[in-house]
């Protein structure tokens, strides 16, 4: 398990066969490319799927004030919601299938009280161990080009981050329908 940013940085350039950093803030340009791309990697990373260590409930605040939309209330989404994965009852935490929209950190749908299941932003060193290996050769499928000026690593590594991301989808998704079925045997999902 990686466990700080310049073990997460080296992991990528090992990738890609460049030599190692001793700090992720050292003003090499390596260290600099991979600074410069490391948050919009990790929203990709996790907005690309549902994973399980990214999940996170919360009952929404209801908004006062205008609202143009079709939808009768308005609430706030938390400011770490990376996306809504589903609306659930605010009492019994199930899923509804009511429509709803998002727009911004706000949620407009007809409901009087509202929950979401939602992904929520988190850092490298909460993410699953095979989470994190997505988010290593997605560092370095996007950092390969500016660092090696090399286009055939830079589609070698694209390969290697479908596989690893495949791989961990199959892995988080096992781990769902267990908890799906125990969630369903006790009467939080509805059939």
């Amino acid at each position: 398990m990686i466990k700080s940013k310049t073990e997460l940085f080296n992991a990528a350039l090992t990738r890609l066969g460049e030599r190692r950093i001793n700090d992720a803030n050292v003003t090499d340009s390596s260290a600099v490319v991979l600074r410069d791309i490391y948050q919009q990697c990790v929203d990709e990373v996790l907005t690309a799927y549902p994973w399980s260590c990214a999940t996170s409930r919360a009952v929404l605040a209801h908004l006062d004030g205008d609202n143009f939309t079709g939808y009768e209330n308005m609430f706030q989404i938390p400011a770490d919601c990376l996306a809504v994965q589903c609306i659930l009852d605010a009492e019994e935490f199930y899923p509804v299938t009511d429509d709803y929209i998002r727009e911004g950190q706000k949620l407009y749908c007809n409901l009087p009280h509202l929950a979401i299941k939602y992904t929520k932003r988190i850092e490298f060193y909460d993410m699953d161990t095979l989470v994190q290996n997505v988010l290593v050769l997605m560092l370095a499928y996007k950092a390969a080009y500016r660092i090696t000026q090399n286009q055939d690593l830079e589609q070698d590594m694209l390969a290697q981050y479908m596989v690893a991301k495949q791989e961990a989808e199959f892995v988080d998704g096992m781990e769902k329908i267990n908890r799906n079925k125990d969630e369903y045997d006790k009467g939080w999902l509805i059939p």
